[in-house]
């Protein structure tokens, strides 16, 4: 009877010294898990910021297109005027001659 108890506690103590093992893998897991969660929170977060930076970009990008396209606009406004005046000088020469 001594030695069935003795290789019962034998036993529980295999038991015991396995949950043990299964405790620290759970644990190391759980760590991993939180670490995982982490680095996917710093993606999404530097996505957001990418995504941001990206819509900043453009907005200069089309800021600067605009002030083109008016600097394009005057610049050739201001041709076609001195063009018509000289059109209006040549047609007053015309008519003087």
């Amino acid at each position: 009877m001594e030695a069935m108890f003795k290789e019962i506690l034998h036993e529980l103590k295999n038991v015991n010294g396995r949950l043990d093992s299964m405790d620290i893998r759970m644990s190391s897991l759980e760590q991993g898990q939180f670490e995982i969660r982490k680095d996917l929170a710093e993606l999404k977060g530097n996505h957001l910021e990418m995504k941001k930076d990206l819509v900043d970009s453009f907005s200069i990008f089309n800021n600067s297109i605009e002030h083109l396209a008016e600097s394009r606009t005057l610049a050739l406004n201001d041709r076609i005027f001195n063009a018509e005046v000289e059109i209006q000088k040549i047609k007053r020469h015309q008519q003087t001659s």
